[in-house]
């Protein structure tokens, strides 16, 4: 299991990158692709990025449901 704040600095990479904006089904698979998780439940990752938006951490792209950015 990564570490809670790894993962969190690891999402806040994925945001910062080439393409800024993104769900939360193309998070995983990037992080998946990276290495940094073996797999995940896309309702508890949904719910991991919510968490972050409610501490302002991330935000929802306006105008594209469900895309997140920084």
């Amino acid at each position: 299991m990564t570490d809670p704040a790894e993962l969190e600095d690891e999402i806040l990479d994925t945001l910062t990158g080439d393409e800024p904006v993104r769900t939360p089904g193309s998070i995983g698979l990037e992080l998946k692709r990276r290495g940094v998780i073996e797999d995940y439940d896309v309702g508890e990752f949904r719910e991991h990025l919510e968490d972050m938006r409610e501490r302002g951490l991330v935000e929802l792209n306006k105008g594209n449901w469900g895309e997140y950015t920084v």
